[in-house]
Formats: C-alpha cells, structure tokens, sequence
C-alpha cells in the first residue's frame, strides 16, 4: 500500500482542496493527484485503494452499460424506428434498410450496405447523458464506454453479418439461429433485439417462427 494515510499524501502533494473534499469524495482523488502533476501515482493509488470500487467499474462497464444498450434500443429500435414516434425523419433511415437495403426477397448481400441511419447516434448520446446525469462519473465513465463499445463495435458488427453472404461465422449454429430471428424482424414487427431477445419476450414482441407472409412493419 502507498506509505502515509490520506491526509499525509494530500499535503505531500501540495493539495489544495484535499481534506475538505476527500472525506465525502473519494472518488475524485485520482483527479487531484493528475492535477498535482502525478498522473502515474493517480493511477497507482487508485488500483491499491480502491479495489472495491475497480470493480464497481468493471461490473458498469460489463453489466450496466449493455443493460442500458438493450433497453434503450429496444425501446428506440420498436417505437421510433419502427412505429415512428418521433416522425418520419428517424423512420427513413431505417425504412432504407428494411425495404431498399435488404427487402425480404434479398436479406444478404456480398458486402453490407449501409444505410447510413444516424438515429442511433441520437439514441446512444441520450443513454451516455442519463448516465451522466443518474451515477457517479467513474461508474458513468465506465458505464459510457462499455455501452460504447457494446453498441458501436458488438452490436453493429454482429447485425452487419446477419446480411452479409457467406459470412465467416455462418459455421456456427448459434450465429445462424441469432441470423434466422433477425430475418424474422423483417417479416413481421418482432425480435427488435439484436444479439438477446430477454426484453422481446417480456413485452411479448419474441418470434420464433417467420410469419405466412410479410407484414407492414413501419
């Protein structure tokens, strides 16, 4: 452990404002210590007293932040892409996807194409602010970058493969069943998840089987 108790390292490091705010934000210590020029011991004394709260972040940046990726874009995906309650501007994109992209006649293409739907941007910048505004900025922190990385890199990589021919990992029983729910959704207004269908099924919208015939799903 760092030789000395806090108030000792504070005044070692010329703090200004630290014992006033250390006893009721420990949190920010590590801020402190970067602004007194020691970035590596901001790193250090955090990994050795703060272990509790390591792994606080890392359940945010695994649990919480795609938690919050799954039910915000179940919600975004199911009525304001698909049910348009924001208006056609967030509807369009999506549109382009389902019927000019990939209509059910050609669910799968060499290569992805785009549809460019900025929709998500939105979406996403909405979930990091209620983080921001809801948590401590650490678990924020950590919480934005796991839904981040979750949305931006999971999410959208797996839904490009659903449509791309031949993808590599077609191989595999469980990409194709999670391929097979996803061309489901363009059949019908159902499986508005992506890689889980847990909130599908409590709000009764889990299909596991493709309709007699496509339905109007916008």
């Amino acid at each position: 452990m760092l030789g000395g108790n806090l108030s000792e390292l504070g005044q070692k490091l010329n703090l200004k404002d630290w014992l006033p705010h250390a006893h009721c934000a420990p949190a920010r210590i590590p801020c402190y210590i970067v602004a007194a020029g020691r970035p590596k011991l901001a790193v250090r004394f955090f990994m050795e007293s703060h272990s509790v709260t390591m792994l606080v972040l890392a359940v945010a940046a695994t649990v919480v932040g795609p938690v919050g990726v799954e039910i915000t874009g179940y919600v975004w995906h199911r009525f304001v892409e698909h049910h348009g309650w924001l208006g056609r501007v967030f509807t369009h994109r999506h549109w382009i996807h389902h019927e000019v992209a990939y209509p059910v006649q050609r669910l799968r293409a060499v290569q992805y194409h785009d549809a460019h739907s900025w929709g998500w941007y939105v979406m996403m910048s909405g979930l990091l602010g209620v983080f921001y505004l809801l948590l401590p900025w650490p678990i924020a922190m950590a919480a934005g970058a796991g839904s981040l990385i979750y949305g931006w890199v999971v999410i959208n990589y797996f839904h490009s493969a659903f449509h791309v021919r031949g993808h590599w990992l077609k191989r595999h029983a469980w990409f194709r069943r999670l391929t097979r729910l996803h061309d489901i959704h363009h059949f019908e207004r159902a499986n508005y998840g992506i890689l889980f269908f847990g909130i599908d099924k409590l709000c009764g919208t889990f299909r596991a089987e493709f309709p007699h015939k496509k339905q109007d799903i916008f």
